[in-house]
């Protein structure tokens, strides 16, 4: 990552005691909280242009690995976020009752005497909360109503006093809030459903909605953890294709109107991202046939995203979010394919903290800094009601003439060192041991790559001689959505 250089001089460095604020040149202390729209970043819009709003910060890569090891068609994929590893179930043909594991290199089959009977059409989902995976449903010769526990070794069937009906082609997904698996429509040999059911790992629930979606099948669905909703996208209703978008909150289903949005589908790949927190659509059927075209929901609106590669089109494309690589996983009929930023946020740490024992503060990201988004800084280990600053800067090598790291022995803080330059300057005070900083970051594409570092001192008269303490630093990698 290039580091980004200042073209004016930096005020001399100057240390605080702890009485004297005011002391601080230049320093407007606000205890209110509020967000800093960056202006000061504007200085460097041309030296740093290096692509235009235009140009796509997403891609889709082919990955060497095969996407269906049992080489078969709707089956259904999971990835258990403890694991760290997707679990492949069912299908239709002659492998139809196989479990497969993927580590992250290579399938492996897992031989179990008991095991789900074969079926496709069914769903397989994972849930964080109890550490299993939840298989319901499907169609072999006959349709299925059964429910199965995957705990990463062994299937367990789970008999329940209620139960959904007998079903295939409806949409599963886990609601990590309410700790439940939340089930929609689907169909049998009749009809197609729209009711709503959730299962808690022992039992069924059927919730009576007024107003929900219309009955379908094949919709997709997935949970969105920073809102804590269910999204439910699409489907068929056996007259044609549907294209409306619902949340369930728990209780009741909700609407989402937007101006714009796919196209109405069925069989859509759909998973949240957990790393650039939107919901990530692809591909799926319509009246022209199969798709692949892949969308966005940030929980406001859809965005269509493009890339040079993508997955060819198939049927019932399979989309999951792989926390070891912190990208989105395409499960096709040939190859997996990965799906992210080019340019990705991060936030790392580096330094050391200095103050009293048990006290020293520490300095982390609660949410990444992605260009158009707002960016949260939290320090933590420190006093209530502590006056708490944090610098801001492009260098963690020099500030001014000094070489950075620079010590603050000198300053009456042994222990303690200065981190990174300072451009910027914000002060509020701490609520219950935690001073979280939050910063508005512009939408601009030109800043993508590059890092600005952070580092919190904490007004502390017990620390040292100075009353300061000073937390570790934090490397802040502008990523671009």
């Amino acid at each position: 990552m290039r580091e980004v250089r200042r073209s004016f001089a930096l005020p001399p460095l100057r240390l605080a005691h702890a009485s004297d604020v005011s002391s601080v040149p230049g320093l407007a202390t606000r205890q209110a909280s509020r967000s800093i729209t960056f202006a000061w970043l504007s200085l460097f819009g041309v030296l740093l242009s290096l692509a235009s709003n235009a140009r796509s910060q997403v891609e889709w890569l082919r990955r060497d690995v095969l996407a269906n090891p049992a080489n078969t068609s709707d089956y259904d994929v999971t990835y258990d976020l403890r694991r760290m590893q997707y679990v492949f179930f069912g299908g239709s043909g002659v492998n139809n009752r196989d479990t497969w594991i993927f580590d992250g290199s290579r399938w492996r089959m897992q031989q179990r005497a008991v095991a789900p009977p074969a079926r496709a059409g069914h769903k397989l989902v994972y849930g964080i909360t109890r550490n299993h995976a939840v298989l319901f449903g499907g169609r072999d010769w006959s349709l299925f109503d059964d429910t199965w526990i995957w705990n990463g070794d062994l299937w367990t069937r789970v008999v329940t006093v209620t139960k959904p009906p007998a079903r295939a082609d409806h949409a599963l997904a886990f609601d990590e809030a309410r700790g439940r698996h939340v089930l929609f429509g689907g169909r049998d040999a009749q009809q197609s459903f729209a009711d709503t059911w959730t299962f808690d790992g022992s039992q069924w629930q059927q919730h009576i909605t007024v107003g929900g979606p219309p009955a379908r099948t094949h919709a997709s669905m997935s949970y969105d953890p920073r809102r804590g909703r269910v999204l439910l996208f699409g489907g068929s209703d056996g007259n044609g294709y549907l294209g409306d978008a619902w949340e369930w909150d728990g209780g009741r289903w909700t609407r989402i109107v937007t101006s714009s949005g796919p196209e109405p589908r069925r069989s859509a790949g759909m998973a949240y991202d957990r790393f650039r927190e939107v919901q990530v659509l692809h591909g799926g059927v319509d009246a022209s046939g199969l798709l692949n075209d892949t969308w966005e929901f940030d929980g406001l609106a859809w965005k269509q995203r493009f890339s040079s590669a993508k997955p060819p089109a198939a049927w019932k494309p399979i989309l999951t979010y792989d926390l070891a690589s912190q990208r989105m996983t395409h499960l096709g009929q040939d190859w997996m394919w990965s799906y992210g930023s080019k340019r990705p946020a991060y936030a790392r740490p580096f330094g050391t903290s200095c103050g009293r024992p048990h006290a020293k503060p520490f300095t982390t990201c609660h949410r990444l800094p992605w260009l158009g988004r707002r960016l949260e800084v939290d320090t933590d280990n420190v006093g209530s009601n502590a006056l708490t600053l944090l610098a801001l800067g492009f260098s963690r090598s020099r500030f001014g003439a000094a070489v950075l790291p620079l010590l603050l022995d000198s300053e009456h803080m042994p222990g303690c060192a200065l981190l990174v330059s300072i451009e910027a300057v914000e002060a509020k005070r701490s609520l219950g041991g935690k001073t979280r900083w939050t910063f508005d970051l512009p939408d601009l594409l030109s800043f993508a790559g590059n890092e600005i570092h952070a580092q919190a001192f904490v007004f502390d008269p017990l620390a040292n001689a100075r009353g300061i303490a000073a937390s570790n630093g934090l490397t802040l990698g502008l990523g671009a959505l």
